[in-house]
């Protein structure tokens, strides 16, 4: 189960904030450790004693701050890391056992450090701490030297599949937190804490956890053209370290590489995978691919600079003639204030009107002029910023976008041969 997305909201309220809460179960089945997830969030030793493996991130940078929260009446012990998702794979017996849902959002570039984490404490409390979750959060920093945005502020929250008493872990699984309708409220509440705390620190961001086809139809509900036309775009792409690894390189190469869930082969303690050598079944043609799909890629940016280009041209040359249309508008006011004449005669309208309605008609066409000259100012502004990320991502050599939709298209030797394709874009770090 996964939701995640960017949104954008008004050009005029400055700068954009970015909004992204994704979600995900950790199974046993595909090889996951909930003890192992824990230590490397958390940046710390645990001992994964189902496994007999000790995992030592101690050394890893960029963790800020990691605890446990619990609710009220919690045993005391499960506050230690080592101890929590110990019961929690001790508890769970089958070889294709969910062992915890891991939450990956997000937070506000806009935000020090301190709000930032009195901003995830207080959503954690209100949305799974409160519900009876055990929570073990950890808040990451971006690392340079690794080829991380530097505005890569998120937190990895991961949750116990079981309802925590005054007992501890509750022998059965809570299914009513598995409901879609949940996720979607932890969704909305996620975008009201963060709009509550950018309104708090004096900001004007604000994010939207509805996808952009929602606000796009609302915008255009209440008549804000403007608004719909900046919403009127394809969602971002969550680019994962080694897809930005490979648009760096520019290089795309098949390569030989396990497979598939691990086996166990009786009689044997080493475990196998299936190994497909994907040279030998491309044989250089998924490369020839995802090049031509990166050349058509850019044709259409190319494409739609040009109708942007177009679009720009005629909003700008509708301000002009709003603009001179407003003009005589203001001298034949003028004329009425002054000679008391009435200046319709010039549009060829043989009714006479009187000084009142001859003046509130010419205030009433001014202010409609006014209105879309500010309409067409907004739409410009819109076109301008399109025309300038077009711009950037023309100066770049693979755009990472782009790439993101390549790597999302099969090829057709997938279903000639049978065998499986490359993998899609990494999950959010």
């Amino acid at each position: 189960m996964r939701g995640s997305d960017s949104k954008r909201l008004r050009p005029q309220k400055g700068s954009v904030a970015i909004y992204h809460f994704s979600v995900q179960v950790l199974k046993r089945s595909k090889g996951h450790s909930a003890v192992a997830a824990a230590a490397y969030r958390s940046g710390s030793l645990l001992r994964d004693e189902r496994a007999g493996k000790s995992h030592d991130y101690r050394n890893r940078r960029g963790v800020v701050w990691s605890g446990i929260l619990l609710p009220d009446g919690a045993p005391e012990g499960l506050k230690d890391r080592q101890r929590l998702w110990s019961t929690v794979e001790g508890m769970e017996r089958r070889e294709d056992a969910q062992l915890a849902r891991e939450i990956n959002l997000a937070l506000p570039r806009e935000l020090d450090a301190v709000r930032r984490k009195e901003l995830l404490l207080n959503f954690v409390q209100e949305a799974f701490v409160d519900r009876g979750m055990a929570a073990d959060v950890a808040i990451h920093e971006p690392v340079e030297g690794k080829n991380a945005s530097p505005d890569n502020h998120h937190a990895h929250i991961m949750l116990a599949l079981r309802r925590v008493s005054q007992a501890g872990l509750h022998p059965v699984k809570t299914r009513e937190w598995n409901a879609r309708a949940l996720l979607e409220e932890w969704r909305a509440l996620w975008s009201v804490h963060q709009n509550r705390a950018l309104e708090r620190a004096g900001r004007t961001e604000r994010v939207d956890h509805r996808t952009l086809v929602a606000q796009r139809d609302e915008a255009l509900g209440r008549g804000d053209r403007a608004l719909a036309m900046v919403l009127d775009r394809e969602p971002q792409l969550h680019v994962g370290p080694k897809a930005r690894r490979v648009a760096m390189r520019d290089i795309f190469m098949s390569c030989k590489r396990p497979v598939g869930r691990v086996r166990k082969v009786p009689g044997r303690k080493e475990t196998l995978r299936r190994v497909v050598d994907y040279p030998r079944i491309d044989r250089g043609s998924r490369e020839a691919w995802r090049r031509l799909m990166v050349q058509q890629v850019r044709a259409e940016q190319v494409r739609r600079k040009q109708r942007l280009q177009v679009k720009a041209v005629r909003l700008r040359a509708r301000k002009m003639a709003l603009a001179r249309e407003s003009e005589v508008l203001r001298v034949n006011l003028r004329k009425i204030i002054h000679t008391r004449q009435d200046y319709r005669w010039l549009e060829r309208k043989d009714a006479a009107w009187s000084l009142e309605e001859s003046v509130k008609d010419a205030l009433g066409r001014l202010s409609r002029n006014e209105a879309r000259s500010d309409l067409l100012d907004r739409m410009i502004a819109a076109v301008d910023r399109m025309l300038a990320r077009l711009e950037l991502l023309q100066l770049r050599r693979t755009p990472v976008r782009g790439l993101g939709r390549v790597r999302a298209r099969p090829h057709p030797s997938a279903f000639a041969s049978g065998g499986p394709g490359s993998g899609g874009p990494s999950t959010p770090g």
